[in-house]
């Protein structure tokens, strides 16, 4: 069991009990999760989730920031942790190409019966099939991180930097969850 398991094993409410370290109620909980907004409705998700299963398109009722409400039809194909919102990974048949939907913005979904294109599968998702090496190290700025040792420590750097694979997809997220500092003028 490694850490990022065991820390998600402990979010969970009702595992709280199950191993009963839940304390009386004046008394804090010793494990605390602050709530997440934009959290998925479940029919949603599980919608979802059958789509992808069963290898089906979706028809959903979109909000999204630049267009406001839409009708879209996706072939979804994975479900994304940002950590802070989820997504999913579908082609757009309105943009004809992957992009990844927040499921909290997603107010119908009803699943429909469709034989996806070979370029509407995932294999067809160049950005979700290929994986970027990163390469992070302290922010240079000494105003920003005045010890930069506490930072190689706490990522477990080796050398003073630490490379972290993922897939292109996902990179923008991460960095963003990460709070990764990637603008040009860094050390000013």
């Amino acid at each position: 069991l490694n850490s990022d398991k065991a820390l998600n094993f402990l979010r969970t409410e009702n595992i709280k009990d199950n191993i009963d370290i839940r304390k009386p109620t004046s008394v804090p909980t010793p494990v605390s999760t602050p709530a997440s907004l934009g959290m998925p409705n479940i029919d949603i998700l599980a919608t979802i989730s059958r789509a992808i299963v069963n290898n089906k398109g979706l028809n959903i009722e979109y909000y999204s920031l630049k267009n406001g409400q839409s009708q879209r039809l996706i072939i979804p194909h994975s479900l994304v942790d940002s950590g802070n919102k989820w997504y999913v990974r579908s082609y757009c048949t309105r943009r004809n190409g992957f992009i990844n939907f927040v499921i909290s913005r997603i107010k119908s979904a009803k699943i429909i019966n469709m034989i996806a294109d070979d370029n509407q599968t995932i294999a067809a998702d160049k950005e979700w099939n290929r994986n970027v090496e990163l390469i992070i190290k302290p922010h240079p700025n000494s105003k920003n991180v005045a010890n930069k040792e506490t930072i190689e420590f706490e990522y477990s750097m080796e050398n003073g930097q630490l490379e972290v694979t993922l897939r292109a997809a996902e990179v923008c997220y991460w960095l963003q969850y990460q709070k990764v500092d990637c603008s040009k003028n860094q050390a000013k």
